[in-house]
């Protein structure tokens, strides 16, 4: 009865192909076997050794797949070919035995497992070339007898047919090894145009969605309106809209509401729209300022006249307009970004522009903008002498500046 072999071999599918390898004898041998290397588990590996063919060598990184388990595990590999390239590379992780596996039997695993060194010799490649000279040898001696010319005969004209299909086999190889190599290269051009087709439509759609954000501008509303005409007694309102940043602005609208809550004999408040709370302008507010950030509660929205909204507004509107509180002045400082607005009605407007130089490029009415620095009747500065005032001298002197007169005369007669 034959003994055991304590052996994994590693059947891929190129060695099956290329050989008439009998599983089920294999097997009978106590041999384990595996598809790939990558398959073998640590454990397996402890009292047996594992015996690696030449077609597995054809794989894509199969040298350094072996490499990699020999290094990791620590197991001894046994190789078996008779490519002279491969027997060469897996000779310094390997024991190496010039044998042809495609006819894998007991003996030839027995062999190269107990290493004997006369079974490996008579199983080697290099032995069919001593028998190959004794053939010659028998065919050229007239005193050999005719059986044994004939067997020589036979045994030559089968070691040049092994040796023209081990010929065509490589060259088969070896297309093959070239093929795959040239659909790896495929392989890699298709995965970038796949990754340059991907960048171009994610382009696309960046594109696509700011033109359609460009044409929504260029059509109409950017943000949400909120319509004067949906409320029964809305407070009167004056709508001051930053196109650029305005300067002393604080000053200007604390003025203008206290100049008209002083002559109307009126209860105001302001709102200020801001884009979001982390800009310099929601930063930047008067102290007397309170600050919603979204929501808002009832209470602190009427209980203070200087208010400030940011990342939305259009419910606190509604609550201001509703006018529970019975407002007589509702001013707006719009400084959100769009060149837009968020009312939809009748109400009096005005433009805050810091240079006129710039009026033109938002296509506005100079008569409704108000301007730092200039000679216009609509100028809004800044005063030195400031300083020198107490809160109510000051107020005197803002309040009597020719734009906050000609804004009050405005209002009456809007309203």
């Amino acid at each position: 009865m034959l003994s055991e072999l304590p052996l994994i071999l590693i059947l891929d599918e190129n060695s099956r192909k290329n050989s008439g390898i009998s599983v089920p004898n294999i097997l009978s041998f106590g041999v384990l076997i595996r598809s790939s290397i990558n398959e073998v588990h640590k454990d397996e590996c402890k009292d047996r050794s594992v015996v690696i063919l030449e077609g597995y060598m054809h794989r894509q990184n199969g040298f350094n797949d072996v490499k990699l388990f020999k290094e990791l595990y620590g197991i001894e590999c046994i190789y078996i070919g008779t490519d002279e390239r491969f027997l060469e590379q897996m000779r310094s992780i390997a024991r190496v035995y010039s044998m042809d596996y495609t006819d894998l039997s007991y003996a030839t695993l027995e062999t190269v497992y107990s290493g004997n060194p006369s079974r490996v010799k008579a199983l080697s490649v290099s032995s069919r070339s001593k028998l190959s000279d004794i053939s010659h040898k028998i065919l050229s001696d007239d005193s050999e007898g005719a059986d044994n010319k004939l067997l020589a005969r036979s045994y030559l004209n089968l070691v040049n047919e092994f040796i023209d299909v081990q010929r065509e086999l490589s060259e088969v190889k070896e297309k093959l090894v070239t093929s795959e190599g040239i659909i790896h290269i495929k392989d890699m051009h298709l995965s970038i145009l796949h990754m340059e087709l991907a960048n171009i439509f994610n382009e696309a759609l960046v594109q696509n969605q700011y033109s359609k954000q460009m044409n929504f501008a260029y059509r109409g509303d950017i943000y949400e309106k909120v319509s004067i005409d949906d409320f029964v007694s809305p407070p009167r309102i004056i709508y001051f809209k930053e196109y650029t940043d305005f300067l002393f602005l604080d000053s200007f609208i604390e003025t203008i509401s206290q100049a008209i809550k002083s002559h109307e004999l009126i209860s105001f408040k302001v709102l200020r729209l801001l884009d979001n709370r982390e800009s310099m302008k929601a930063v930047t507010l008067p102290s007397y300022y309170k600050i919603f950030t979204g929501k808002y509660d009832l209470k602190s929205l009427y209980d203070n006249d200087f208010i400030a909204m940011t990342d939305g507004y259009v419910s606190i509107l509604q609550s201001l307009l509703t006018n529970q509180s019975r407002l007589g002045l509702l001013i707006i400082v719009d400084s959100k970004s769009h060149n837009d607005t968020v009312l939809r009605g009748t109400y009096l407007k005005y433009n805050l522009v810091r240079n006129p130089k710039n009026i033109r490029k938002f296509d506005l009415d100079s008569e409704m903008c108000i301007t730092n620095f200039t000679n216009s009747s609509m100028s809004w500065d800044h005063m030195d002498s400031y300083d020198e005032f107490d809160y109510s001298d000051r107020f005197l002197f803002l309040s009597s500046r020719e734009v906050i007169r000609k804004i009050e005369a405005e209002f009456t007669s809007f309203y």
